[in-house]
């Protein structure tokens, strides 16, 4: 067992040793105070060693060293701010201590009487540490422009603690705000809400504060580029005049094609967009209007992209032979989902067993069952002679 810790269990045992500050006062790094004798808990020196290497042993000081000395208060908040609410009422009513406990942490501040929490200089202080200390400010700090700036400086999300008043008309608080966290526009005034200039300035930080902007900044085709260059799905949040906007709809499918979804209007008919679309988003087909399900080169990407597609194109393309060629080859097993006369196409069934010979079988059981043909046609029963063949080889 090591030395230190037969130290401790001596002293837990011997009443006599632990009633000697002097031989305790070395020890308190390795022991609490609790273990200790009363005259060692009453000894200044002792407990602001104490104190010193964790705050939370003035709990275990005398009642006189707590109410009188300021030394070990002192020491306390400057080990740990928040261990301020540990202190005796008097204390924490004591400018210097409740300093010296926000320059340490700025929450301690809740713990402070109502007079310093309307103090300026303590306010500051706090904000400074920890802008998230705003909240615990009486209305005189909470109001002045000054100590809201060093808040949102440090964490813009801050703004909802401050006043309507610093929300509605101070333009320089709310920027700082903005630029700090765009979504910090959601706690801001009207006003600011419909200024460009804050309004650009929080897009710019963070593209989805456009759901926070006002009419006009949404209808301003300046400001929903620059938020869907920055993230396509920001469109979402724009007017419906600038989701049918081409151009913008470009913008915003080009940072993220899923972007389509939001486009509106004459941008969801245009063919030179749902391309861009399907090229780029697998998905895309399932948004594509229905003047222009009837595509062969859009139904041919969107079968490329997933076989399902089959059950949404238009009625007319589904005996369209490229686009059913075009989906086996990308699944064989699709051939299930083709309509009769596709089933028993030459050129659909070539594809699909070249993909894949399994299919073969399949296909079989379909002509066998299927009552308008007795007899397999000519050209299946080769293809199916030459899988056997085929076969055989790769067996032996």
């Amino acid at each position: 067992m090591p030395a230190v810790e037969i130290n401790i269990c001596y002293l837990k045992m011997c009443k006599e040793l632990m009633a000697i500050p002097g031989i305790c006062t070395n020890l308190l790094s390795f022991i609490s105070l609790r273990h200790l004798s009363f005259a060692v808990r009453d000894n200044e020196k002792a407990v602001l060693n104490a104190v010193r290497n964790c705050a939370s042993e003035f709990a275990y000081a005398s009642l006189r060293l707590k109410n009188c000395s300021k030394k070990i208060n002192m020491a306390t908040v400057r080990k740990s701010g928040v261990a301020i609410g540990l202190l005796p009422i008097h204390w924490r009513a004591c400018k210097e201590i409740i300093m010296e406990a926000v320059r340490t942490h700025g929450l301690a501040l809740r713990h402070a009487p109502a007079k310093l929490r309307n103090d300026k200089e303590v306010a500051s202080l706090a904000v400074t540490t920890c802008p998230e200390a705003l909240q615990y400010c009486f209305p005189d700090c909470v109001g002045d422009p000054s100590i809201v700036l060093k808040a949102v400086q440090g964490n813009g999300m801050c703004l909802r603690f401050a006043t309507e008043y610093i929300k509605s008309a101070c333009a320089d608080v709310v920027l700082e705000a903005v630029k700090n966290n765009g979504l910090a526009l959601s706690f801001a005034g009207e006003a600011m809400r419909a200024s460009e200039e804050i309004v650009t300035a929080a897009i710019e930080q963070n593209p989805n504060a456009l759901f926070y902007a006002l009419g006009p900044c949404r209808r301003n085709v300046l400001i929903v580029k620059k938020a869907v260059s920055r993230d396509g799905l920001a469109l979402r949040f724009a007017h419906k005049s600038m989701r049918k906007n081409i151009e913008i709809a470009f913008a915003a499918m080009e940072n993220k094609p899923e972007a389509y979804q939001y486009v509106q209007g004459a941008a969801r008919r245009s063919r030179e967009l749902a391309l861009v679309a399907m090229r780029n988003w697998h998905k895309a087909y399932s948004y594509i209007p229905k003047c222009l399900r009837k595509d062969i080169q859009l139904a041919i990407l969107a079968v490329k992209t997933n076989t399902l597609f089959l059950k949404c194109i238009d009625e007319e393309l589904k005996n369209n032979v490229e686009i059913c060629v075009a989906a086996v080859k990308r699944n064989s097993w699709a051939i299930r989902l083709l309509p009769i006369e596709m089933k028993m196409n030459k050129h659909v069934v070539q594809a699909a067993v070249n993909s894949n010979p399994l299919v073969i079988s399949k296909i079989a059981s379909f002509y066998s069952s299927f009552r308008g043909v007795r007899n397999f046609p000519e050209w299946f029963i080769e293809l199916q002679k030459k899988h056997q063949i085929l076969g055989k080889r790769k067996r032996s």
